[in-house]
């Protein structure tokens, strides 16, 4: 009786094994995909003239919202924009729509793409059509700072002082 049973547990081990790898040859991806991909803090880390320009932008995903901040060089960070956005990571690419709001509201068409830690995100300025593709480099890179979920809550600002302009202005940058 003790043999069947291990015989039985011998079965039954392989065949849990092929299931799992069945599993996850099928659906690669999809338990390390988060629900909230964006969530969290994210660096500007190149797109046309960002070499060059005098400060760095901080772009912040909470559920909701993206913030983005100008960071000078001497760390004083600024709040420039605060806008609305939705995902749907069910497409591929994936879509993020952008509702900027003040002086002169847009909505921004866009998609994104997360590549070892780099948010590959390509947006159309103006109210233009969706983008279909990345293309070669018409896009921007940002890198992730910390953690995913660390200080997107809300409860812990990054230096950001009290000023705001308008996000119409702030988006323009």
């Amino acid at each position: 009786m003790a043999r069947e049973l291990m015989n039985t547990r011998l079965r039954i081990k392989p065949w849990l094994v092929s299931a799992a790898l069945a599993i996850c040859a099928v659906l690669p991806g999809l338990a390390a995909e988060p629900k909230k991909p964006l969530v969290g803090r994210w660096l500007l880390d190149r797109k046309g003239v960002a070499a060059t320009m005098p400060y760095k932008l901080e772009w912040e995903f909470t559920t909701n919202q993206v913030i983005v901040r100008v960071i000078r060089p001497s760390g004083d960070a600024q709040e420039a924009s605060r806008s609305k956005y939705t995902i749907k990571t069910t497409n591929t690419p994936q879509w993020i729509t952008v509702t900027l709001e003040g002086e002169k509201p847009e909505i921004r068409q866009g998609i994104f793409r997360i590549v070892r830690g780099e948010l590959h995100l390509k947006q159309a300025v103006g109210g233009g059509p969706r983008p279909l593709d990345f293309g070669t480099d018409d896009y921007s890179v940002l890198k992730r700072l910390g953690q995913p979920d660390g200080a997107a809550n809300g409860s812990q600002p990054v230096r950001s002082e009290t000023n705001r302009t308008s996000s119409a202005a702030g988006s323009r940058r």
